[in-house]
C-alpha cells in the first residue's frame, strides 16, 4: 500500500516552475510560464509561483532578478491575494523575509486592485447606505408606534 503523500506534483511538470524559483533561476521560470505553465499553478503546499518567490530570504545578488520576476508575474495576471495552506500570502512572506520593495510593490498593486473592485462591486458602496436606511426606518417605525399608543389614550 502506498503513502498518500507523493513527491510534489509528479503527475505534471508544474514542479519545474517551483524548482527553478527555489534555485533563483527566474529566467527558466519565465520560459516555463511563457511556454504555457499557469501563472497561478500551485505546489503541494498551496504556494503559487509568486508566493514561492517571496518565501526565500532576501539576498542582495538575487534581489533585482527577484523583483523583476515578481513584476513579470503581476504583468502576466497572477492573483496576488492567494494564500498557501498556512494562510500566508505573498506579501506576508515578502515582509517576513526582508523583501521590502516587493512588499511595497504588492501592496500598491493590491490597493489598486481593491480600489477597482470597489468601483465594480456596487454592493460595497450600497451596503452602508442600506444599513443606514434600515436604522432610519426602524427609528421611524418606533416613533410611529409610540404616537399610535399616545393617540389611543386621548
Amino acid at each position: 500500500m502506498g503513502s498518500a503523500i507523493i513527491k510534489p506534483f509528479e503527475h505534471n511538470s508544474d514542479h519545474l516552475v517551483f524548482e527553478a524559483i527555489r534555485k533563483n533561476k527566474f529566467s527558466m521560470a519565465k520560459k516555463l510560464i511563457f511556454g504555457g505553465k499557469d501563472v497561478d499553478c500551485i505546489n503541494y503546499l498551496g504556494a503559487t509561483p509568486l508566493i514561492e518567490t517571496c518565501k526565500a530570504p532576501d539576498v542582495p545578488n538575487t534581489r533585482k532578478k527577484r523583483e523583476e520576476f515578481v513584476q513579470f508575474l503581476i504583468d502576466k495576471g497572477c492573483k496576488t491575494g492567494k494564500h498557501d495552506i498556512y494562510g500566508w500570502t505573498a506579501v506576508l512572506y515578502a515582509e517576513e523575509n526582508g523583501h521590502s520593495s516587493i512588499a511595497q510593490m504588492l501592496n500598491r498593486y493590491e490597493s489598486k486592485t481593491s480600489c477597482y473592485k470597489r468601483r465594480e462591486d456596487i454592493s460595497f458602496v450600497l451596503k452602508p447606505v442600506i444599513e443606514e436606511l434600515e436604522v432610519h426606518f426602524e427609528e421611524l417605525e418606533s416613533t410611529r408606534r409610540q404616537s399610535t399608543i399616545y393617540n389611543t389614550f386621548e
